[in-house]
């Protein structure tokens, strides 16, 4: 099975300390998990959590083929704070590389070539015209 999954990878920072994240990126870490051919298609900044980025989705087993690093925005954070009974609260920054993800001629034409049979997208990646264009 192959699977295609369009959206977003960030870092959860909780009391300091980032965690990988992002439902695309989580979505295609389990389906790599359980043997799936699994490709994502993001952005990250070309910071040090961008490079981090892209050595958890190798290390976890995503094709990361189609996750560019953006020239200009930084790398997606969720800056997470967690009140006495370990609530969450979340501040999703904007204006980050998923949030403009770089998907140029060559790469569609790529991706069409290929036989995906689950496609799924992030939610959050739809909030910027841009992602939402291509």
């Amino acid at each position: 099975m192959k699977a295609l999954l369009y959206g977003e990878i960030l870092w959860d920072i909780i009391d300091s300390k980032p965690y990988i994240g992002g439902a695309p990126f989580n979505l295609a870490a389990h389906l790599s998990k359980m043997g799936i051919n699994s490709t994502l298609v993001s952005s990250v900044g070309k910071d040090a959590l961008g490079k981090r980025a892209l050595k958890e989705a190798k290390k976890r087993g995503i094709n990361s083929t189609f996750i560019k690093v953006h020239p200009d925005l930084p790398t997606g954070i969720v800056n997470v704070s967690l009140d006495g009974a370990g609530h969450p609260t979340y501040v999703i920054n904007e204006n980050v590389a998923w949030d403009n993800i770089i998907l140029d001629q060559d790469l569609m034409d790529d991706l069409g070539k290929n036989g995906w049979e689950v496609f799924c997208f992030g939610t959050l990646a739809q909030r910027t015209k841009e992602n939402r264009e291509i």
